[in-house]
């Protein structure tokens, strides 16, 4: 009789679970309707407009809410010579709404002009609203361990695992911890010379 009850009380929990999930997924359509009709704009898919600008024509945004660490500053100079500056700065009015480390990094490089978009049609607080959320955004994401074994496999093959992934044997090993295993360890990490 008591392992009936246990499987009852198994069963029960099991509906509630699956009830709850359903009552989280059902709210988290319904917010999302809510934010669709509440922050629907006329222009969606506005025209933007892009340019390259003097870096002196630029100013940064005295609502900046991120820190520059060296070390960051370091990887996407790093980056930014290798590849090249693939990715504009988004602005307003002059002032850069996202893009302040890169920005940093071309002032380091040298550049003179650098790639921008220019986003004016949003009024202050829209502006402050997307810095915010462009900074946050990538910090919410999660890796897909699987994909990134892969990615890195095939960096490796192709001897192309750049700077900017792995600066060092020691980095190497502390991206390797974080994807839980998942990373050969034969593999050692390879600096373009």
């Amino acid at each position: 009789m008591g392992t009936k009850r246990l499987k009852q009380g198994c069963l029960k929990e099991q509906k509630l679970n699956k009830t709850r999930g359903l009552r989280k997924r059902q709210e988290f359509k319904r917010n999302l309707a809510d934010r669709r009709e509440r922050g629907k704009r006329n222009d969606i898919r506005p025209d933007l407009v892009f340019a390259n600008v003097a870096i002196d024509e630029l100013k940064p945004s005295p609502h900046r809410a991120r820190k520059t660490t060296p070390k960051q500053l370091e990887l996407v100079v790093a980056s930014i010579a290798e590849s090249g500056f693939c990715k504009p700065i988004l602005v307003s009015a002059g002032v850069i709404v996202d893009g302040h480390l890169r920005l940093e990094a071309a002032r380091y490089l040298g550049l003179s002009e650098i790639p921008v978009i220019e986003c004016s049609h949003l009024p202050e607080p829209e502006l402050r609203r997307l810095s915010l959320a462009l900074n946050r955004t990538a910090e919410l994401g999660e890796w897909d361990l699987d994909q990134l074994k892969i990615e890195f496999e095939e960096l490796i093959d192709l001897d192309g695992l750049v700077t900017v992934l792995c600066r060092s044997p020691s980095h190497y090993a502390t991206l390797a911890s974080n994807a839980s295993g998942l990373m050969p360890p034969r593999y050692e990490c390879r600096r373009r010379v």
